[in-house]
C-alpha cells in the first residue's frame, strides 16, 4: 500500500520540511511540514494512492464485523458491547475488553474488515481517540465511525490509519459534510441511519426518505454507501425485509439486525456487503 501526504488544512499535496530545518532522516507523518500553498507547518495526513481499486471477486460482497466501542462507561480502555436504541446510541450487556475480543474472534483470517463506531463520539461528540488508537492497526481494514460533525473530524480520524473513515447522517448537519468529505478522500464511507423506516439527521433539514437520501450520496459520487438500521439493532431481519434493502440498490453495504448465518441471502440479493452485529 503507498501512501501520499496531503496538508490537512487546504489538501495540497506540495509540501516540503518545516523552514529551517535542512534534512529530517525518517521523515514521516509524524513530523511537521510545511505546505507551500497555503503556508502552514502541520502534520500532514496520509492518503493512499493505491493505483488500482478494482475488487476482486472475493471482495465483491463484503462482510464487516461491527464493533461499538463503550467510551461512555469506560474510558480508559477499549471496551465493546452490544448497542441498541433510544434517542441515542446505548450500551447493551456486558462489555468485554478489545483485546479479548480480538483473541477470540479477530485473530482469524475471516474477521479482517471492523467497522468501529466510538459511542460518545457519535452521540455527544465526546471522541476518545486515545481509545481509539488502541483499536484501529493496519493490519485489520478498520472502518472508523469516531462521530463526523464537522471537517476537523475527519482530518483527525484519518491520523489514526484507518482503511475508511465512515461519516454518518446522525452525526451531520446537512448533506454538505459529504460532499466536503468527499472531496478529501476516496476512502470515506457514507452511512444513513435509519430509525422508523426513516434517515436520521443531526439537524431535521435532512433528506428522510431512505431511497432519495441515497440518490443524494450517489450523485456526490459515492460508489459504496452503508445503512445501519436502527429498527433491527439487536432484532434479526426477515427475508421480507432483505428483498426491501435490496431493491434500494446494489451499492448498500447493509447492517442491523444481521447474523453470519444470513450472509448468504444478503449476498444472493446482490448487496454489496454486510455489517455483521457483535456475538
Amino acid at each position: 500500500m503507498s501512501y501520499t501526504r496531503v496538508c490537512p488544512a487546504c489538501g495540497s499535496q506540495d509540501l516540503s520540511l518545516p523552514r529551517k530545518i535542512e534534512s529530517m532522516p525518517g521523515f514521516s507523518v509524524n513530523e511537521r511540514c510545511h505546505c507551500n500553498s497555503c503556508g502552514n507547518e502541520l502534520v500532514p495526513l496520509l492518503i493512499d494512492t493505491e493505483s488500482s481499486q478494482e475488487k476482486s471477486p472475493e471482495e465483491e460482497f463484503q462482510t464487516i464485523d461491527l464493533l461499538p466501542v463503550d467510551t461512555i462507561n469506560w474510558k480508559d480502555q477499549a471496551r465493546i458491547s452490544m448497542i441498541s436504541w433510544n434517542h441515542k446510541l446505548q450500551p447493551e450487556g456486558v462489555a468485554e475488553t478489545f483485546l479479548s475480543y480480538k483473541e477470540r474472534l479477530l485473530e482469524t483470517t475471516s474477521h479482517l474488515n471492523i467497522m468501529v463506531l466510538d459511542i460518545g463520539g457519535i452521540n455527544d461528540a465526546h471522541t476518545n481517540y486515545r481509545v481509539l488508537k488502541e483499536i484501529v492497526k493496519p493490519k485489520y481494514r478498520t472502518y472508523l465511525d469516531p462521530g463526523i460533525h464537522d471537517i476537523a473530524d475527519i482530518f483527525d480520524a484519518f491520523t489514526l490509519d484507518a482503511w475508511k473513515v465512515v461519516c454518518n447522517s446522525m452525526c451531520a448537519k446537512s448533506l454538505n459534510i459529504f460532499e466536503e468529505a468527499f472531496e478529501i478522500s476516496d476512502h470515506v464511507l457514507p452511512c444513513l441511519y435509519i430509525n422508523k423506516g426513516k434517515v436520521l439527521w443531526k439537524l431535521s433539514n435532512g433528506e428522510k426518505d431512505v431511497s432519495r437520501a441515497l440518490e443524494q450520496l450517489r450523485r456526490i459520487g459515492f460508489e459504496e454507501i452503508g445503512i445501519i438500521d436502527l429498527d433491527h439493532m439487536m432484532n434479526p431481519i426477515d427475508k421480507k425485509h432483505i428483498e426491501y434493502i435490496a431493491n434500494l440498490g446494489s451499492d448498500i453495504i447493509y447492517g442491523g439486525g444481521v447474523s453470519q448465518d444470513m450472509l448468504p441471502m444478503l449476498k444472493n440479493n446482490g448487496l454489496a456487503g454486510a455489517i455483521i452485529d457483535i456475538h
